[in-house]
Parts: C-alpha cells; structure tokens; sequence
C-alpha cells in the first residue's frame, strides 16, 4: 500500500474532484491565519482541508458557504480517517482547543465516507441547515413545477420576459438588486461588492451571472457559483419588487436549470431554508413548488 502523508501547504494543490472552496484560488483571497492540511499518497494530493484559527478555535468553511474536507475518488473511509486524525493531532498540538467542520450537503461528494470519518472521531452536530436543490436529469423543468409555479412561468412568457446570462461587467446592476431585495426581506448580505468583485475576478469561470429582463430592464437576477464539476449554487438571487405578482423568479430558476442542462451539470443547488436550524417556512416552499429536494448541511463541532 502507497504511502500516506500529511503536509501543511502554504497553498492548496488542484484537486480535479474537489470543490471551489477548498480550491487554490479561492484561498489566495482569504485572510488571516489560515492553515492547510493536505493528504498525499506517492506524492499525489488525496484529500485537502483548511481552518481559519481564531483564537484557539479553528473553523473549516470559514468566509465561505462550506469547507470541509474534500477527496479524490480513490480514497476511501480509512484513509480519510488518518487524515483527519492526523490533522486533530496537529491542531491540539498548536493549542487549538476547538473545532468546527462546516460540512457539505451529501450529493457534493461520490461516497459519505467524509462525513462518516467526521462523526467516528467523536465530532456532535451542532447545527443542520436544510439544503434545497434541483436535481438536473432528463425531466422538463416544468414537470418539476407544481401547478400555481407553471402558471406563474407561464405568465412570464407571456409577458415577454427574457432570460440570458450576464457578462461580468453587469455585477454593480446585479448586486444593487441583491441588496434592494435582502434589504425588503430582513436579510443580511454576506459580501460586498468589492468582496464579489474580488472574487469574480479571480475565478471567471465560476463566479457567473444570469437575469431575466422585461424589454431593457433587470427584473430578476442571480449570482452563481460553479463550486464543482456537478454542482452550480445559487449563491444570491434576486427580483424587483414590483414585478413580485409575476414571479420572474421561477422564469430565472427556470434559465439556470437549462443551462446546467447544457453545461451537464448534475445539480442546481438553490441554498439553504433555514436559519441556526430555524426552517423558513415561506422560502422552504416556494422552493418545494420549483421541485427541490432536500439534504442536510451539517454543522460539527468538536473540543480537543
């Protein structure tokens, strides 16, 4: 059997399986003490992780949506609990005296060997999000409608409302229908422009923008992120107010679910409906009538 190795990295190697989180773009924008475990076999990257340590606490998915350890398709459970393992002895010896995984919903990974290697070292669930997504397949996206969304879809044709994806010069438009819209709904927003920017910039091909628009004008938009090969996630999403009666929501989740479609990406994930585990029973439905599933997003903790 190779032989498996932990190092500690000052910038994460590609992984082709892995998720954009954990990638070495994304984490040339964190700031920070940020440390990186990698685990090698013969030389290859197996499987990476990486903390922001505050304190004497270290948090995996830190500034992000999820972090977490992420793994090529040949390693399996044992491997990944050595890794793990070593990776809490390391911490513990740097004083680290807590530990926090965010983890990713399960349909982002080939196996759940992470999530069982996390529980076997003793980590507790400290929080679950509920996780809705759209898994893109060969049904019709209004077959996945329940009845009431057709009709809305419906009407947006009518209307004439057009979908189509944004070049990267739209983010200011995009991003002041975000922050209009969070604003009329109580909810926080998590980046600034510049943070969006910064992020756009250094990943193009990730960070990708779609709207719907009446004639000339922006009434629905969206930022997306392609964290994998399989996963698109809907990181923002956003509607002028007056056009709410129209719900040119469901003619934008419609436009993104056709292009993962075309780019063959298998899942659409539209985000969380929960807030510290708190359902939101308006957002959870109105995605249930888009036909989401849903999964877990786990929050595990752990005391050294």
């Amino acid at each position: 059997m190779p032989l498996l190795t932990i190092d500690q990295p000052t910038v994460m190697p590609e992984l082709p399986a892995g998720h954009l989180f954990n990638s070495p773009a994304f984490g040339a924008l964190q700031e920070g003490a940020i440390w990186r475990f990698v685990l090698h076999e013969a030389g290859n990257p197996l499987a990476r992780i990486w903390f922001a340590i505050n304190d004497q606490t270290a948090v995996s998915g830190a500034g992000a949506t999820f972090g977490s350890v992420d793994f090529a398709r040949q390693a399996d459970e044992p491997a990944l609990l050595q890794f793990l393992s070593g990776v809490l002895d390391r911490l513990q010896q740097q004083a680290i005296r807590r530990v926090v995984i965010r983890h990713y919903p399960f349909y982002y990974a080939h196996t759940d060997a992470a999530d069982r290697a996390i529980r076997s070292l003793g980590f507790r669930q400290e929080v679950e999000e509920t996780d809705q997504y759209l898994e893109v397949d060969g049904v019709a996206f209004t077959d996945k409608l329940r009845a009431n969304e057709r009709k809305k879809l419906r009407q947006c044709y009518e209307a004439g409302y057009t979908f189509r994806q944004l070049p990267a010069a739209a983010l200011p438009e995009v991003y002041r229908l975000v922050v209009a819209t969070r604003q009329r709904r109580s909810y926080p927003v998590s980046m600034s422009l510049a943070a969006l920017r910064a992020a756009q910039t250094a990943m193009p091909d990730k960070y990708l923008l779609f709207g719907v628009f009446d004639g000339g004008k922006l009434i629905a938009a969206s930022v997306s992120i392609r964290v994998s090969r399989q996963v698109l996630y809907n990181f923002y999403h956003a509607d002028e107010a007056a056009y709410r009666n129209r719900s040119p929501l469901v003619r934008l989740v419609e436009g993104v679910y056709q292009y993962c479609r075309f780019q063959h990406i298998d899942y659409l994930d539209l985000g969380i409906s929960s807030v510290e585990g708190q359902l939101n029973e308006g957002l959870y439905r109105f995605k249930k009538n888009l036909g989401c599933l849903e999964a877990p997003k786990i929050t595990y903790s752990l005391t050294l």
